[in-house]
C-alpha cells in the first residue's frame, strides 16, 4: 500500500486481507508491510468492528480466537458468549431489571434487547472496506487503475463531502 519494497521495510506481520475481527483466519497478504498492517489495524479496524456491532457476537464470529463480548456504556447491559455441553450461547445480563434494556413478550415468544453500538466514523468504515477491496485485487491492477483510491486510503488526498461527517455515538445522538 505504501509502495515500499522488501529492501526498504519489513514484511513479518500476518497482514489479513480481510480483518480478523470479521472472522478471517485464512486469507493473508504478502505485499502489506508491517508499518501498513499496523496502520490499518490501529486506524480502521476498530471502526469497522464497531459499525458491524453486535452481529459479530450474535454470529459467534471469532477475533483472535475468541468471540468478542459487549459491555454497553455505563455497564447497564453486557452480552458475552459462553458454552454449555459443547453448545455456544449468549449470556445477556443487566444491572437494573427495570431499565427497559431487556423486554420479554411471552405472547410472541420474543425477547428484545436494547443495546447501543460503540462509536464509529462512517468515513473510516468506508476506508476499511476500501482497504479490503484493494487487498483482494491484483497489485498490478491497483497500481495501474486505483491510484486515487489508494491515495485516499493512505490519507494522501482528502475528499470533500457535501455534508458534515459525524462520529456516531449514542451519547451524541440522544444528548
Amino acid at each position: 500500500f505504501c509502495g515500499r519494497s522488501y529492501s526498504e521495510t519489513k514484511f513479518n506481520s500476518k497482514a489479513h486481507l480481510i480483518p480478523e475481527s470479521l472472522g478471517n483466519t485464512l486469507l493473508f497478504s504478502d505485499f502489506e508491510c508491517d508499518h501498513c498492517n499496523n496502520y490499518f489495524g490501529t486506524t480502521y479496524d476498530d471502526h469497522l468492528a464497531n459499525y458491524i456491532g453486535l452481529s459479530r457476537i450474535m454470529s459467534f464470529t471469532k477475533n483472535k480466537g475468541k468471540i468478542p463480548a459487549h459491555v454497553q456504556a455505563g455497564k447497564s447491559i453486557s452480552i458475552r458468549p459462553d458454552k454449555l455441553n459443547g453448545d455456544d450461547f449468549l449470556v445477556i445480563s443487566r444491572d437494573n431489571s427495570d431499565d427497559g434494556t431487556i423486554l420479554s413478550h411471552p405472547e410472541t415468544g420474543k425477547i428484545m434487547v436494547k443495546c447501543t453500538k460503540l462509536p464509529y466514523t462512517p468515513a473510516v468504515v468506508y476506508r476499511a472496506i476500501l482497504k479490503i477491496a484493494l487487498s483482494v485485487l491484483p497489485s498490478k491492477t491497483v497500481a495501474e487503475e486505483y491510484q486515487t483510491a489508494l491515495q485516499y486510503l493512505m490519507r494522501q488526498i482528502s475528499v470533500k463531502f457535501s455534508k458534515k461527517l459525524y462520529v456516531f455515538s449514542p451519547a451524541s445522538i440522544f444528548a
